[in-house]
């Protein structure tokens, strides 16, 4: 098995290919900085800290994507609505940090790793221009993440305690000990957004033979699911099986194939049984405490919010409880006031009717592109998964948000333009006929 310093000396070599991979095809540029972001490699390597290696891919990439064909047209807010309703949010975010409770927990706690989630999504909303780029980067996502989790279950193998505080509660926690896996519940709330992810990018394969190493990454989503033992995972995936049932085209049979498996982990999976014990009153209370306190500070007087990722520090000032929000509603709500909730309502709802669009589009269209239809619903899903969870979590700056948002908006354009091509080629072959 290999060791963790072997695993990140890999996550550097190939953060280094992709950039100059990025540099002659620029889709890798963000694949790049992502490796590099999330895999937190100036913590593992202090000679990079040192060189501001991060900040060097972060600017380099973000120069070379934006020499691509009409770059600053994608990024404009007349490009597409969800550009637009994405620029009143960060204006709030912007406004609640002008009024801060304490700006250098603002900019340390959320809003310098913040600005690396925007330069992502710039970077896809530029250098994603086809479907071939589409797979290259959702599947680059999906290998980064898996290869994130490697940490953790190189713990769980070798049997590696890293959480004694929760041993007792729950018995042996698994996560990472630095980096976006580094708490059990956020380990469990990305396992579950990549899991409709890897999902429907295996129905998009059509080869059998390639759909058996492409659901790798699936089973290490699952199993990194139950040995983070969080409950809110356990839940998530319960409401993803319901939502794959929902949208499915035979319910019935759907229905009782997920309430089998549900029934099978409930059997053999002790793990899944003992986490699904601990969701009780007490845990919905303390969840819905977060969403109640966010509202109070409203009433406070915080109107423009007490500042991005000042919750548990407002917590601690008006209830004497420094504890996170532990749910989005009540962190949106409680650090970007009454302008925040609203802007991030109409941001998600624009979302949301994006994809619903493109899926009635590509469901309707004659020949339709099946690929961009599951790869939209991989992305429908995952969102709806992750908003269920975060009523017991909070993670407003989050990169899966701004990734859903981009990419709903990559694949609208792309479906316009199939659409109006096959338009285009109907009345062309119709002219020639009649000519004929």
């Amino acid at each position: 098995m290999p060791t963790l310093e072997t695993v990140q000396i890999i996550s550097l070599i190939a953060c280094v290919l992709l950039f100059v991979a990025g540099i002659f095809k620029p889709v890798f540029m963000p694949l790049s900085y992502m490796v590099c972001l999330y895999n937190n490699l100036p913590h593992h390597f202090e000679f990079l800290y040192e060189m501001r290696f991060e900040p060097i891919i972060a600017i380099t990439g973000l120069i070379r994507v934006l020499l691509v064909r009409d770059a600053f047209k994608k990024i404009s807010i007349r490009y597409d609505k969800i550009n637009l309703y994405l620029f009143y949010f960060l204006l709030t975010i912007a406004l609640s940090f002008s009024v801060s409770m304490d700006y250098k927990t603002s900019w340390n706690a959320e809003i310098y790793d913040f600005i690396g989630v925007l330069l992502v999504y710039i970077m896809m909303m530029v250098s994603i221009t086809d479907e071939k780029n589409i797979r290259i980067f959702i599947w680059g996502y999906i290998i980064i993440i898996a290869f994130l989790a490697y940490e953790p279950f190189y713990y769980y193998l070798t049997g590696t305690e890293i959480d004694f505080a929760r041993t007792e509660q729950y018995g042996v926690v698994y996560k990472g000990r630095v980096g976006i896996l580094s708490g059990h519940v956020a380990m469990g709330n990305i396992m579950n957004q990549m899991i409709p992810l890897a999902l429907f990018s295996i129905m998009s394969i059509r080869s059998k033979v390639l759909r058996i190493p492409a659901a790798i990454p699936l089973l290490i989503f699952f199993t990194g699911l139950l040995i983070t033992k969080s409950r809110g995972g356990v839940a998530g995936f319960i409401f993803f099986i319901a939502l794959l049932t929902y949208y499915s085209k035979n319910r019935l049979r759907n229905g009782i194939l997920g309430g089998l498996l549900i029934l099978l982990l409930l059997v053999a999976s002790g793990s899944f049984v003992s986490t699904l014990d601990r969701i009780d009153s007490g845990a919905v209370e303390g969840r819905l405490g977060g969403f109640f306190h966010g509202v109070e500070m409203l009433l406070k007087g915080r109107i423009l919010g007490v500042g991005p990722g000042c919750f548990a520090l407002a917590r601690g000032y008006y209830f004497h409880y420094t504890l996170q929000a532990h749910n989005l509603y009540g962190e949106i709500i409680g650090e970007l006031g009454i302008p925040g909730a609203i802007a991030g309502f109409f941001l998600l709802w624009r979302v949301i009717k994006n994809n619903g669009e493109i899926l009635s589009k590509l469901k309707s269209a004659d020949n339709g592109n099946q690929y961009l239809y599951y790869t939209t619903m991989g992305i429908h899903i995952s969102l709806i998964v992750r908003l269920f969870v975060s009523l017991a979590s909070h993670g407003l700056y989050i990169f899966h948000w701004y990734f859903v948002a981009a990419m709903s908006i990559i694949i609208s354009k792309l479906t316009i333009n199939q659409n109006e091509g096959r338009t285009m080629n109907k009345i062309m072959i119709e002219s020639f006929q009649k000519t004929k």
